[in-house]
C-alpha cells in the first residue's frame, strides 16, 4: 500500500463508488492524478483519472468560457441591429467594454464585473420586449438564438461577478448544464443528444463541494439522462 504522502495520495486504499479499490498512484499531470485501479466485483484491472481541484478553478478555464460570451455578444449585436436604432443602440452601450472581462481577473473593478453583469441582466429584458412583435419562423427561431447568447454573455460575467455565492468555476457548471437544457427543450425539443465531456463535469455525485453539470442534468432529467464512463488500459 502507498504512503498517503498528499491529498490525491490518500485515495490509495479506498474503494471508489463502491466498485474501483485504488491500488497505487501511477501518474500526475497538470490536470489530473492518475491511479492503477481494480474492479471490486470483476477484480479487472483499469485506470482511474481524478481530476484535481485546481484543474476546475482554472482561470485559463473560465477565460475560455468569456471568449465564448464574446462569441455570443456579437451574434445578439447583430440581431439587435435589425430591431431597430433605438434597441440596437441601446443594447450596444450595454455591452461597452464587456471584453475587458477577458483581462486577467485582477484588472477589472469588482464594481464593473457587477456593472457588466446588471447591463446584461437589461439585455435580455429588452431582448424579451421584442418576443411578442416576432412572428414568422425564420424570425422566431432567430430571437430564440439571440435570446440564448444574451444569457451565454450572462452567464460569464456572473462567473466574474459571482452569482447565489457561488465561486466561479461552480457557476461554470451550473452555466453549462443550463446551456444543455436549453439545446434539449429549445433548440432540439423531443430528440436525445450525446455530451461528451471531462469525467469531472459528467460526475453525478458531489466532489470538493461543487455541484457539477452532470448533477444539475441528473436532477432535471432523472433516469432519462445515461452515464457512460471510459477507461483505459494499456
Amino acid at each position: 500500500k502507498v504512503k498517503a504522502d498528499g491529498e490525491y495520495d490518500r485515495l490509495v486504499g479506498q474503494t471508489l463508488d463502491g466498485r474501483y479499490f485504488v491500488e497505487k498512484k501511477i501518474g500526475e499531470g497538470g490536470m489530473g492524478v492518475v491511479f492503477a485501479a481494480r474492479h471490486a466485483v470483476i477484480e479487472r484491472p483499469l485506470a482511474i483519472k481524478v481530476l484535481k481541484r485546481e484543474a476546475m478553478r482554472d482561470t485559463a478555464t473560465i477565460r475560455r468560457f468569456v471568449q465564448e460570451a464574446k462569441a455570443a455578444s456579437a451574434l445578439v449585436l447583430a440581431y439587435a441591429d435589425g430591431l431597430g436604432a433605438e434597441a440596437s443602440d441601446r443594447i450596444r452601450e450595454l455591452y461597452r467594454g464587456i471584453e475587458t472581462l477577458d483581462r486577467r481577473d485582477t484588472d477589472v473593478p469588482a464594481s464593473e464585473k457587477l456593472r457588466f453583469k446588471d447591463n446584461a441582466i437589461e439585455a435580455i429584458r429588452l431582448l424579451e420586449a421584442f418576443r411578442g412583435s416576432v412572428r414568422d419562423v425564420s424570425s422566431v427561431e432567430t430571437h430564440r438564438d439571440a435570446l440564448q447568447a444574451a444569457r451565454i454573455v450572462l452567464q460569464a460575467c456572473e462567473m466574474h461577478s459571482g452569482g447565489d455565492g457561488l465561486p466561479p468555476w461552480a457557476i461554470r457548471e451550473r452555466s453549462m448544464a443550463e446551456n444543455v437544457k436549453w439545446l434539449l427543450e429549445e433548440r432540439f425539443p423531443g430528440e436525445k443528444i450525446v455530451l461528451w465531456a471531462h469525467n469531472g463535469h459528467v460526475r453525478t455525485a458531489p466532489y470538493s463541494g461543487i455541484d457539477s453539470q452532470g448533477m444539475y442534468l441528473r436532477a432535471w432529467y432523472g433516469a432519462q439522462m445515461v452515464v457512460l464512463g471510459l477507461a483505459s488500459y494499456h
